[in-house]
């Protein structure tokens, strides 16, 4: 009797054991869903590269096949769509001040605008409280993107906002990040800069002027 005791109590073990390790794999296999799958849902947009900030819900996407560029303002608003030749200025800043610009300079207009966009955000900039208070404080790393759309106005994406030593680890891989964003960017308003004027692709702006132009999260 004792013996059969035992051996039902082997047996309740393997079959638990046995059921953990189905349930186990089961888990396993469900794959973390694809940001892009609901950001993109509604459009014919597929990424080639993509970065995202989940904290603050921005994010920038780019198809190198189709020179489309895609900025994630938030979880909530949708994603923006631009042709290469709608960029205007890409600005990389630590801590509010600008150290990386590149601005378009062709058509004239258009260049007139990008250094509009440029003087906002460095007014902007000035005018934010410093947070320095020695080696280890809030750092902040931003990807400003400046379009020419229907309003002029600059997108700034989150690539690191927490207190870290500065080049540190995070630090580094945060601007890293920020600046093959930037050079990708800069790659296409210098593309963009040698499209004719005249050319059906690139068609003077008829917009407000940019000097009421918003910067956007």
């Amino acid at each position: 009797m004792i013996e059969l005791v035992i051996i039902f109590i082997i047996l309740v073990v393997l079959l638990g054991i046995g059921f953990s390790i189905l349930h186990l794999s089961k888990n396993s296999s469900v794959t973390a869903p694809d940001p892009t799958s609901s950001t993109f849902a509604d459009s014919h947009f597929t990424p080639t590269q993509m970065y995202l900030d989940h904290a603050s819900g921005t994010g920038i996407a780019i198809n190198e096949s189709t020179q489309t560029v895609c900025v994630i303002q938030s979880a909530t608003r949708p994603p923006h769509f631009v042709h290469f030749t709608e960029l205007a200025a890409s600005f990389i800043l630590k801590n509010g001040e600008i150290i990386h610009t590149t601005l378009r300079t062709h058509p004239q207009e258009y260049a007139a605008m990008a250094n509009d966009l440029q003087g906002q955000l460095k007014t902007k900039a000035e005018s934010m409280p410093s947070t320095s208070t020695g080696n280890t404080q809030n750092q902040k790393i931003e990807l400003g993107i400046a379009l020419l759309g229907q309003e002029s106005s600059i997108h700034m994406i989150d690539f690191l906002d927490m207190e870290t030593k500065e080049e540190g680890i995070m630090f580094t891989k945060a601007m890293a990040s920020t600046k093959h964003w930037h050079h990708l960017l800069s790659d296409l308003i210098q593309e963009a800069n040698g499209v004719k004027a005249s050319s059906e692709s690139v068609q003077p702006p008829h917009r407000h002027a940019p000097n009421n132009a918003a910067l956007n999260r």
